[in-house]
């Protein structure tokens, strides 16, 4: 199960512990063992044995509400309320009430991670990465994959809030990659593209 976890699996059917020897599942309580000191350690998230098995896969509806009980005693309410927008780290603000109290917490949305496109950075270290010296979108490509450039000859053309600017060469060689298309919706150092001297 460890195995298929670290493969990229998003969900373990598993049992809860006291159910585990009547089903064909592993216990929730070995699952957590085995990924102990791994990235997949839930020690992080604290005891997840108190939450049932399907709000502890699936997670709340919105407008759910359900109790947990961490001890004799002591039993948190909590009502889901919204999940907001995704953000460009792959985040969502989930809205809920805890014990009567409004609360948010960021969380990362692994579902739509996997959907987002990320763009890789131009690493200045690097001589022939060119990256994008503000946000913006391409406009219009003037270089192809195998073009011999000039140091200072056009390569892109970027536009953002209504002004064009032009990325020049910054050394002389051949265009080896292009990380870009035009209409690409650019953040600052997102790579262009690399050149070869």
């Amino acid at each position: 199960m460890l195995a298929c976890a670290e493969a990229g699996a998003d969900v373990v059917d598993v049992a809860v512990d006291s159910m585990a020897g009547m089903t064909s599942q592993p216990s929730m309580g070995a699952m957590v063992a085995c990924a102990k000191g791994t990235k997949l350690d839930t020690a992080n998230f604290g005891p997840v044995d108190c939450l049932n098995t399907r709000l502890f896969l699936d997670g709340p509806k919105i407008a759910e509400e359900f109790e947990v009980e961490l001890e004799r005693g002591k039993t948190l309410h909590i009502k889901a309320l919204a999940l907001g927008d995704l953000n460009k780290a792959g985040q969502r603000e989930v809205f809920f009430e805890l014990n009567g109290q409004l609360r948010s917490v960021l969380v990362k949305d692994t579902l739509a991670m996997k959907e987002m496109k990320f763009h890789p950075k131009a690493q200045k270290s690097v001589k022939g990465q060119v990256g994008a010296p503000m946000p913006g979108k391409v406009l219009e490509l003037k270089v192809e994959v195998g073009s011999k450039v000039v140091k200072g000859q056009p390569l892109c053309v970027l536009s953002a809030m209504k002004m064009e600017t032009v990325v020049n060469s910054p050394l002389a060689g051949t265009v080896k990659a292009l990380h870009v298309t035009v209409d690409s919706s650019l953040e600052g150092d997102d790579l262009i593209l690399e050149i070869e001297e």
